[in-house]
């Protein structure tokens, strides 16, 4: 009696475990088929070839037939049953953060990939025992090389939330490629970043020098969204910061109304790493970030013919909508960034360039990664740059061509320059898009308004874009035909920062903020990502052509 008692309860439990696993592998099915549905993108469908879509196809269907609970059993310990609550293994575990050294990555892919299908790499994220993670979070990068070719392309990583990540990166050339994964940050790191760091205040923090007369005085002044304050002396925009407000300590007898010049603070570099807590500094330590994954192949052959590339038939970029953020975005061919979400192929050589500027005005309101363009310019048209004393804007023009450029830094750039930091000097992008000239609507607008705000907290920076959205369709309601570019944030190719992660998440808000409304989104982060010839926050001309190059096929036919 006693026995068959017992039977029945094991039969109970052995049920009560087969449903929970059951639950959980439809729960696990149901979220990786969303996440590679979201991949694939109806959009991207549509744009795409049938052997694009074909390839977009196998990747989710493989992927969720391979998908299992891991169970992670070890020699040294069996799994039991512990009543309703599930199992437990007979000896204690632990488990630590990931470890590049000990994590792995495998292709998962047919034995035969061709050109213009999909390569897939599974990467196990394992910890300083081997013991794979039962968690996702790790932040990582995947890129494809050939130097051979000058081809490279940066892979989309899934994280599937159990310790595995899928990789996947489109063919586009043919040979034997280096495959490079990344551990940037392991996800104990990301979770710092993401709940803490970033929602600290006052990190973007200035020397405010008030003057009047023969008179200097100096104080600290930070930008400051959430909280409150005493005695301080407040700057704000109604229409651009009004939440968000710039505050200084009161210097010791001028009014606040005599702040006059606004540097950044020395130790405020958002390019240097920040301070952590002493009992969070091991999550930053060299040897647990930009770590290569090296167990794994290091090599993957693609099949085809040597020196071509292959591309799916897509709409224009001059006439396609907003890119879809879940395609893959594109890759490097032959000193070309061929993408994959709009056709860009076409080369503006020097009069179609010229063509295309002329009877234009050029607004680029952003940052030295937008200075940088005015170079390229300047080479192309061979005309001088012309640089405003007191709001340091730069200007160019091309009078046989009726084209004009204006480059303006926006508000806020922290530049360590006393000379450059003027308060004078700042204007926001809508106050200029407000004053630009109504007698005409021949605008490329360019702005791109992320490097010197990842020192901003989440909120600080939402309030900047929405106001800076709503100056956008001011002037686009103004001139419907006007072309509007949002330049998007670019990994900083330096090892010494959270900046990488920060920035992905502004890109995120970026497109959230602005989705909607019609403007070209130039989506920068993989083609600086993939170009593993350089390591620098600044990228070399090379690049910069052929970003201006994307600027020529967002803005004509």
């Amino acid at each position: 009696m006693t026995s068959v008692h017992h039977q029945s309860i094991y039969r109970r439990q052995s049920a009560l475990v087969a449903v929970m696993l059951l639950n959980v592998g439809i729960i696990l099915f149901l979220s990786i088929n969303a996440n590679y549905s979201q991949l694939s993108g109806t959009r991207g469908a549509r744009r795409s070839t049938a052997k694009y879509r074909a390839a977009d196809g196998n990747v989710e269907r493989r992927d969720v037939e391979s998908k299992v609970v891991n169970m992670d059993f070890d020699e040294h310990s069996s799994l039991e049953e512990v009543g309703g609550i599930g199992m437990t293994y007979t000896s204690p575990h632990s488990l630590g953060l990931t470890n590049p050294n000990m994590s792995d990555y495998a292709l998962v892919t047919d034995d035969r990939i061709e050109v213009g299908g999909l390569i897939r790499i599974q990467i196990n994220a394992r910890d300083e025992r081997g013991r794979l993670r039962t968690s996702g979070g790790d932040f990582l990068s995947v890129v494809i090389f050939q130097e051979a070719q000058n081809a490279s392309t940066a892979a989309h990583v899934i994280d599937h939330s159990n310790g595995t990540y899928t990789a996947h990166a489109y063919a586009g050339w043919a040979g034997l490629s280096t495959i490079s994964v990344t551990l940037v940050h392991p996800s104990d790191a990301v979770y710092y970043i993401r709940y803490n760091y970033t929602l600290l205040g006052n990190k973007a923090q200035f020397l405010g020098i008030f003057q009047r007369g023969n008179l200097t005085e100096r104080t600290r002044c930070v930008i400051q969204h959430e909280g409150s304050w005493e005695r301080k002396c407040e700057y704000f925009h109604p229409t651009n910061l009004y939440s968000t407000r710039l505050l200084c300590d009161p210097p010791a007898t001028l009014p606040c109304d005599a702040l006059t010049i606004l540097p950044r603070s020395d130790d405020t570099n958002a390019l240097n790493m920040p301070l952590v807590p002493e009992d969070k500094k091991y999550l930053f330590e060299d040897k647990r970030r930009y770590q290569r994954i090296l167990k794994g192949p290091h090599h993957v052959d693609v099949k085809g013919i040597f020196g071509q590339s292959s591309l799916p038939s897509m709409e224009s970029c001059f006439t396609a909508d907003e890119s879809d953020p879940s395609v893959l975005d594109g890759f490097w061919f032959r000193g070309r960034y061929l993408s994959l979400t709009c056709d860009n192929s076409h080369w503006f050589g020097m009069n179609e360039s010229m063509g295309c500027l002329r009877d234009k005005h050029l607004l680029l309101l952003g940052d030295s990664q937008l200075r940088l363009w005015i170079r390229k310019l300047k080479t192309l048209l061979n005309i001088e740059v012309h640089v405003d004393k007191y709001t340091h804007a730069l200007f160019m023009t091309k009078p046989e061509l009726n084209f004009n450029v204006t480059f303006q830094f926006h508000p806020f750039f922290r530049h360590p320059d006393e000379g450059y930091s003027l308060v004078s000097d700042h204007r926001y992008e809508t106050q200029i898009l407000d004053e630009s000239d109504r007698g005409h609507c021949n605008y490329i607008v360019v702005f791109g308004p992320w490097a010197h705000y990842a020192l901003w907290t989440p909120e600080a920076y939402k309030e900047r874009l929405q106001f800076l959205r709503d100056g956008v369709i001011r002037f686009m309601e103004r001139c419907p035909d006007a072309v509007v570019i949002l330049k998007g944030p670019q990994p900083t190719k330096t090892t010494s920062t959270f900046f990488d992660y920060v920035c992905k998440n502004m890109m995120d808000m970026q497109r959230e903020v602005f989705s909607g409304l019609g403007l070209k989104y130039m989506n920068v982060w993989d083609m600086i990502e993939s170009a593993y010839w350089y390591q620098d926050p600044h990228p070399p001309d090379d690049v910069i052509n052929i970003q201006f190059q994307q600027l020529l096929s967002y803005s004509c036919k």
